[in-house]
């Protein structure tokens, strides 16, 4: 099984924490540009990729919102079908997914 490289692996690598990593590679200040491209190429060279789980996991936070309408509403009712769509196009340009649960 291939090992997930991980933002830890990364620093010490290359001999800087794990903070610098995270600010390089979300471009974050507070990183020398040097610093950063050089973090950028350990990272892909190693294969590094962002773990979106990981980060909902730590933060309690998953970025996703969960509708649930009853059935009758949703389908008898243009009405809540053009308000669900509205906020689908709404929170996904504010960077949510939305998931729907017809009951």
């Amino acid at each position: 099984m291939v090992k997930n490289i991980t933002m830890s692996d990364i620093a010490k690598e290359l001999g800087v924490s794990t903070v610098t990593v995270s600010k390089a590679l979300s471009d974050k200040e507070g990183v020398s540009d040097q610093v950063r491209e050089s973090i950028k190429e350990k990272a892909k060279e190693m294969g590094y990729r962002y773990n979106s789980f990981a980060k909902s996991m730590k933060d309690g936070t998953s970025g996703n919102i969960g509708i649930i309408v009853s059935e009758r509403y949703f389908y008898d009712n243009a009405f809540y079908a053009n308000l669900y769509n509205r906020n689908v196009m709404d929170l996904t340009r504010l960077g949510y997914s939305c998931i729907l649960e017809i009951i």
